[in-house]
């Protein structure tokens, strides 16, 4: 037996040379059951499973794989050569497995607890039950790991020696965002005497200086916690660890006093948050005052309390966030690890939300931190309240560490004045990152909403139809803007290259006819009938033929279209400011879809900063309209004697809705100096004005910035 350890590695394909001088029987793929990370089913991480696996199957080699991920999905895993997954706790079921299959014994039906493949159906056995007994499971085979490898790493980076253990398995508590696809709700324990023994031999062996005890929950059965205790002080053992554990379980017996004892160093608990409305809505068990009495208690012991803390759990309020940064700036701990709600399969809040992550339903790597699913604030919020929330904390945390060494509470060491320094190194990130939050959540109430602005205006635009070019198309800033973006894609838009094309809200087909003057073959859509009627005469009186199809398509109806590839997706003027930033999200997730590797998508959109726009109403003294764009909620506009919801988006705003699926944004203004449709009057009363400001918007595009104050900007962004 041999093991290949993959913690260093950078890359699966390190395991070929093991595979090729080793040479064995079978490869294992044996996740940490007791890794965070494992439950959540990081993409990177099974997809370097599955390379291992097809790695091993182009040797011959069978492969059995053993994890959260796994089992949760053992189809994925079948598909790319599992030739069994173990479903459950492991060690039995897989010494069973891999004598039955060594023997020459394929038909693994009769082995409890997997599921194998078996002339390409795939066949789930009946579960295995759980050990109970966990003494009778031997110690690691710890000589099977190069101990030397972490333990220079360990001295090199924090210059002491820390080994992991677990003394338990399962969890009885029933958080319902917490899967238990191993272990399940049992729990059993080993013997504190078997804890002790391993420990003595890790100790004797490795010369560690610290454990981290993995378990969920360290010491819950009644006693254990002070029996453990008695063992260390009569073995003479001086050693520091750490552990998880609960607040409630904490503050029963004398758990904290004899955790001191032991030589427990640092208690990470789910304190999760500081609100008791989403603790209980969690089913969490505890209460926000016990996570206070604990941590005040565990000070007082010197052990360092340490929070984990969960953001953007359903019906979450910004309210019930104040709560959770509150508690963790008065009480401090020694440490915080901060993330957002993650729905985990098999668990109450997954099913709650799994209607929502059709599109995405894992992180690609631990720092995602992507919300993937609707709730109060978008994605991006989350992402900055884990990093404000950070900063701020460790600011009040350099605070009180300068205060109490001016009290001489702590003493004057440079690691402990590097740590009190951050009071001032963490300013200028804590407000860069409330103010990002900010800007964000002035947007929560459009994000909130799930009705398509674009259903709300096809009554609107339906009665516009038909003097909409008269309004808008045919007027001289309309003329003159459209020739801004034309001239645009005539330089950057090869019909060789991005040869079909998609166009959203194609209104009376002004682009769409262009477009296929320019070669390209066209395929537009909007969610008005009069204006696709209008279109569709325009085209019978043009000279194109065959290269332009309109359809009567809404943007929620666009993924009737997966299946095509289109090369270039094009939206003009204003179209897409009828969606809120929500539906922005979703149409982005839609387009990369549609969009070939490399495709590109170019809208033009309407911006918060009209320079031309402010001096008019600065003029006439107007100083609601002036501000209008800059509005964080939807601004009433009267298209037809209809009132119709429009957003304003800055460029950066834009492009982070797009993200992560469309990349590289550039950027353009589009009526720098050619003033909005509605000043046509105003614009055209000037002798001279409109061909002054034609020739000057030809040299607007040298400075990308002058797009936020356009009427428009235009943005390229790129499927990679």
């Amino acid at each position: 037996m041999s093991l290949w350890d993959p913690m260093f590695a950078s890359s699966a394909k390190e395991i070929i040379s093991t595979l090729d001088s080793f040479q064995p029987e079978a490869l294992v793929i044996y996740d940490d059951g007791f890794n965070y990370l494992t439950k959540m089913c990081l993409t990177n991480m099974r997809e370097a499973a599955f390379e291992m696996s097809e790695l091993a199957g182009l040797r011959n080699i069978p492969v059995f794989v053993s994890g959260s991920d796994a089992a949760d999905h053992y189809e994925k895993y079948h598909n790319h050569g599992a030739v069994a997954v173990i479903r459950g706790e492991g060690e039995v079921t897989l010494t069973n497995a891999l004598q039955h299959y060594f023997a020459g014994e394929r038909d693994l039906s009769g082995i409890n607890g997997l599921s194998f493949r078996n002339n390409g159906k795939t066949i789930i056995n009946k579960p295995r039950d759980v050990v109970k007994v966990l003494d009778d499971i031997p110690l690691p085979a710890w000589d099977l790991v190069n101990i030397d490898t972490y333990k220079n790493a360990w001295l090199k980076n924090h210059g002491f020696f820390s080994m992991n253990m677990s003394t338990t398995r399962g969890c009885p508590f029933k958080c319902n965002w917490c899967a238990k696809p191993i272990y399940g709700n049992r729990y059993n324990s080993r013997s504190p005497e078997n804890v002790i023994k391993e420990i003595l031999l890790l100790k004797n062996n490795y010369a560690l200086d610290h454990i981290w005890f993995c378990d969920d929950i360290f010491g819950l059965k009644p006693g254990w916690v002070n029996k453990f205790a008695q063992l260390v002080e009569e073995n003479h053992l001086k050693i520091k660890f750490k552990i998880q554990s609960r607040v409630d379980l904490l503050l029963q017996e004398n758990n904290i006093e004899a955790l001191a004892r032991s030589g427990c160093d640092t208690v990470w608990v789910g304190a999760e948050s500081g609100s008791q409305k989403i603790l209980d809505a969690m089913d969490k068990g505890t209460k926000v005052e016990q996570i206070k009495d604990a941590t005040i208690i565990l000070k007082k012991y010197g052990i360092k309390p340490a929070f984990f803390l969960q953001f953007g759990y359903p019906g979450e309020t910004e309210e019930d966030i104040q709560k959770t940064i509150e508690m963790v700036m008065e009480l401090l701990p020694d440490d915080i690890g901060i993330s957002v709600s993650y729905p985990l399969p098999g668990t109450v809040f997954y099913e709650n939300v799994k209607h929502e992550l059709k599109e995405k339903s894992n992180w690609t790597d631990s720092d995602e931190l992507a919300l993937m699913f609707k709730n109060t604030y978008p994605s991006e919020y989350y992402k900055h309240l884990q990093r404000f929330v950070h900063k701020k904390y460790r600011r009040h945390q350099g605070a009180s560490l300068f205060s109490n060494m001016l009290k001489g509470q702590v003493p004057v060491s440079k690691q402990n004045l590097k740590r009190a320094a951050g009071y001032i190194y963490h300013i200028p990130g804590e407000w860069h990152h409330k103010s990002q939050m900010k800007n964000i959540a002035g947007n929560s109430s459009m994000y909130s909403s799930g009705i398509s602005g674009a259903v709300q205006t096809t009554k609107a635009f339906d009665s516009a139809a038909f003097t909409y070019d008269q309004d808008f198309t045919h007027t001289k800033s309309g003329k003159l803007q459209r020739e801004v973006v034309h001239r645009y894609l005539r330089n950057n838009i090869d019909s060789y290259i991005y040869k079909n094309v998609l166009e959203l809200n194609c209104g009376t087909g002004e682009d769409a006819i262009f477009l296929a003057q320019q070669g390209h073959i066209v395929t537009a859509t909007d969610a008005s009938k009069g204006m696709i009627e209008i279109a569709k005469d325009k085209l019978l009186r043009s000279n194109i033929k065959n290269e332009v199809s309109f359809i009567h398509m809404p943007f929620a109806g666009l993924d009737a279209l997966q299946g095509n590839s289109y090369d270039f997706i094009f939206s003009n003027f204003g179209g897409l400011n009828c969606a809120s930033p929500y539906e922005l999200q979703k149409l982005a997730i839609t387009l990369s879809k549609l969009l070939r590797a490399g495709g590109k998508f170019i809208a033009v959109i309407m911006g918060r900063n009209c320079l031309l726009e402010k001096i008019y109403f600065t003029a006439k003294g107007d100083a609601l309209n002036k501000k209008r764009r800059k509005s964080r909620q939807p601004v009433k506009a009267n298209v037809a004697g209809d009132e119709i919801d429009i957003h304003y988006y800055s460029p950066d705003e834009f492009a982070t809705m797009m993200h992560p699926q469309l990349h590289d944004p550039v950027v353009r203004p589009v009526g720098l100096f050619i003033p909005p449709s509605y000043l046509e009057k105003t614009f055209s009363k000037i002798p001279g004005l409109p061909s002054s400001a034609r020739f000057m918007e030809r040299f607007a595009g040298i400075h990308p910035a002058w797009s936020d104050y356009a009427d428009h900007y235009l943005i390229e962004l790129t499927k990679k």
